[in-house]
């Protein structure tokens, strides 16, 4: 950031840290740091986001001898997971403070390693990180937030609040995890045990800690409960003392296979429908705020980050996605949606973010490739997902600011 902007952040910092409105849930690869980047400064302090750290993509072909010929094969997936973990531990986790520091100066960030592991063995992997992390963002004076679950292994549990009492981290977030196999809000005695426990135990105040309720993904049957578990919720231990409490669901789908290519489809946000009905009911001891996966689905896992992404251009308009969907290894394809977006009334303009800006910029180039395809310029699949998590963030927090 330039020496203007950093002024212009700490002031944001003192004026909006009791304004945050929303918490976009990011699995940190190269999309989602470069669309958190280029947040407009004016919006920076209104999102709190929650980063998922994710094991780094590798190749997954390596060259081997044969017969005294050389072929390329892939890597068994032990190998391929052995890889990754090693590029995590000497590479990814020194750039995790730096890459937070370039998006978010000072301003508070929740940070999250449940989705890493080791093999068989994934405690070892998360306390390395937790210990690793914490201490580069303590020398960078970043107020970055540890996030756990209730119910993670005691060991990480008790690193990070060991890391919180040795001053390293600004605070702890507890993410409680809501799925139709398991709802901690059905038995919310014993839940709120276990909340006033961890706080008799630690002696960390709820005035350090952010309280996360996650739906995660809303099949048809979290739709249909979402608005018994938000109602639930409101009965949690000191609901009110929490330093903030945020609802979060994702319903973006796994994949847009069921929409044909060149046709324009459409996906309801139902996190985003559910979550604005709910919070507008009468009677709420505090409204959460709003989170959701932006424009992808909240299940993860290693696998997805090695499939190749088709040329498909997501557009998140006020209660729909817009599916511009495109073959894979044809992203020029890119250059007719964004052409064809471009021209449509509710797109944005290139004025409302950073997203909005590139696929202004990428629709005007259209007209230059469609007369010489060898011309350079159609963009690489992560910075057309980056534009249209971008243009996501912006139009959440337009939402929330003219609704609520």
């Amino acid at each position: 950031m330039q020496k203007f902007d950093i002024i212009l952040v700490k002031h944001l910092i003192k004026n909006t840290m009791e304004k945050i409105n929303y918490v976009p849930i990011l699995k940190w690869r190269a999309a989602e740091i470069s669309a958190l980047k280029n947040v407009f400064d004016k919006d920076r302090g209104k999102i709190m986001p929650l980063i998922e750290v994710v094991l780094p993509g590798i190749s997954l072909l390596k060259k081997v001898v044969r017969d005294g010929k050389t072929e390329t094969v892939r890597k068994p997936d032990e190998e391929v997971h052995a890889e990754m973990v090693t590029k995590y531990r000497n590479e990814k986790i020194n750039l995790i403070p730096k890459e937070i520091k370039d998006c978010r100066e000072g301003l508070p960030t929740l940070l999250d390693f449940t989705l890493l592991h080791d093999g068989t063995e994934t405690t070892n992997l998360k306390i390395e990180s937790i210990k690793k992390v914490s201490q580069l963002c303590s020398e960078e004076n970043l107020d970055v937030r540890l996030v756990f679950n209730l119910n993670d292994d005691v060991k990480i549990i008790d690193e990070i609040v060991n890391q919180f009492n040795e001053g390293k981290i600004k605070g702890v977030c507890i993410r409680i995890t809501v799925s139709n196999q398991n709802n901690p809000l059905s038995n919310l005695s014993e839940l709120n045990n276990k909340l006033s426990s961890f706080i008799a135990e630690t002696k960390i105040s709820e005035g350090n800690i952010d309280l996360i309720i996650d739906l995660k993904y809303l099949d048809d049957q979290m739709k249909a409960s979402y608005k018994k578990i938000f109602a639930m919720s409101q009965s949690i231990y000191n609901l009110s003392k929490w330093r903030s409490f945020v609802f979060t669901s994702g319903s973006f789908p796994i994949d847009v296979s069921k929409h044909k290519i060149d046709d324009l489809g459409s996906e309801p946000r139902f996190d985003w429908i559910l979550w604005s009905e709910a919070v507008n009911e009468k009677g709420l001891l505090r409204k959460p705020i709003f989170g959701d996966y932006t424009i992808r689905n909240p299940i993860h896992s290693d696998a997805l980050i090695f499939l190749q992404s088709s040329a498909t251009l997501k557009y998140t308009l006020d209660n729909e996605w817009k599916i511009f969907r495109g073959q894979k290894q044809k992203n020029e394809q890119y250059l007719v949606h964004a052409n064809l977006l471009a021209q449509k009334s509710y797109f944005s303009g290139e004025d409302f973010s950073f997203g909005d800006k590139y696929i202004s910029e990428k629709a005007k180039h259209f007209h230059v490739y469609a007369k010489d395809n060898k011309v350079k310029g159609m963009g690489r699949s992560y910075d057309w997902i980056a534009a249209g998590i971008s243009h996501h963030l912006a139009l959440v927090l337009s939402q929330i600011a003219s609704r609520f």
